[in-house]
């Protein structure tokens, strides 16, 4: 599946994938924007299943999920590549921006998650579960908000290794106001402030 400099808006899902959904398949998608689509399990933007994706300045803005994921979802053996673009204005229960679990493995390189919300716990801007391991570069985490990780929830049995990341004014209510890491974090010339718990 190829998608190019095209708009994917006001779509719906009752599972998984409000604006894309892509299972044991390939995605390249470059400069693709998912705009206020909804997936009620997961991914209101998009969810990839067992897939793989190349992502190259993706645009994901007011998506929702009742669940988790609520711009970007990678799930059970994805990988993926993840380029420049903006996450930003999403929300989940968890994971208000960007979900990646199941094992499932990739980089992420240049991004800005901003202005995300999980409204019932983990992960505000990103979340992280269950065997996963991705690697950021030069990216940013800024104004997102959940009750535990307001920036970043790195869970049990994930694996985050980041170089020259930003993360700063973000909240959360309870644990962790820029990052929430119960797994393996590895932070180099990077920079945590300004977040509130």
């Amino acid at each position: 599946v190829t998608t190019g400099a095209v708009t994917l808006q006001d779509n719906q899902a009752h599972s998984n994938g409000g604006g894309l959904y892509i299972t044991e398949s390939k995605l390249i998608a470059n400069g693709t924007k998912f705009t206020n689509n909804f997936g009620r399990t997961g991914g209101g933007a998009l969810y990839t299943f067992w897939s793989e994706a190349e992502l190259k300045n993706v645009t994901a803005t007011g998506n929702k999920s009742d669940s988790a994921g609520g711009g970007i979802a990678f799930s059970k053996l994805s990988t993926f590549t993840l380029q420049g673009g903006v996450i930003e204005d999403n929300t989940a229960k968890m994971a208000g921006g960007l979900l990646i679990q199941n094992w499932s493995e990739g980089t992420v390189t240049d991004l800005t998650v901003r202005n995300n919300q999980a409204t019932g716990n983990w992960g505000g801007g990103i979340a992280q579960f269950g065997g996963t391991v991705a690697a950021y570069k030069n990216c940013e985490i800024y104004n997102n908000k959940a009750s535990e990780g307001g920036g970043m929830l790195a869970d049990i049995h994930s694996n985050v290794v980041a170089q020259d990341l930003t993360v700063r004014d973000n909240i959360s209510e309870g644990t962790g106001g820029g990052i929430f890491a119960r797994g393996r974090l590895e932070l180099t010339s990077s920079k945590v402030l300004n977040n509130t718990a």
